[in-house]
């Protein structure tokens, strides 16, 4: 179902999208680290209603994601030539997913929906994990605080543009 947005939120999301878009021409012009995780910082924060008291919840569960899944890759690495690659794969997912799912109830802080997601990117091609998990993490945090900074920040202004009387605006403009 479609509903008409304000001229307030279309005003304010853009300057969120404008801040955004920068990011991904800016990002591979200084690292040529893959910056994914970073991106997903920012979906996770405004699925989450744009939770402030939420943002930890969303660094430790990705930064989790991404270490089960380098600890799955381990795993199989080890346990594989004794059970079969097959059988290797299947019970350490049980007991990853497992983790995840029952853990939640306990620690739903670190084990949450976004682990599972970011365990499942990271694992998409899984041979990349053990080169690439620590490069993940820290885009995820550092690359993720800037994203999600800069987001928090171009809301804070468009906010304060709106709030300014009419005519104040339209002498800046």
């Amino acid at each position: 179902m479609l509903r008409k947005a304000s001229g307030q939120e279309v005003f304010v999301s853009s300057f969120v999208f404008l801040w955004i878009f920068i990011v991904n021409i800016v990002a591979p012009m200084v690292t040529s680290a893959p910056t994914w995780p970073m991106y997903f910082v920012t979906i996770f924060f405004f699925t989450m209603d744009a939770d402030v008291k939420k943002i930890s919840s969303i660094f430790l569960s990705g930064a989790m994601g991404i270490l089960l899944a380098w600890i799955l890759l381990k795993a199989i690495i080890i346990m594989g030539p004794v059970t079969g690659e097959t059988a290797a794969v299947a019970v350490l997912l049980f007991i990853i997913l497992g983790l995840v799912i029952v853990g939640g109830n306990y620690c739903p802080a670190v084990f949450n929906n976004i682990t599972f997601a970011y365990l499942t990117i990271a694992t998409i091609n899984i041979e990349l994990v053990e080169d690439y998990a620590i490069p993940w993490v820290l885009m995820l945090l550092i690359g993720g605080g800037i994203i999600l900074t800069g987001a928090r920040g171009s809301i804070a202004i468009a906010e304060k543009f709106l709030a300014r009387p009419h005519g104040e605006r339209a002498k800046e403009v």
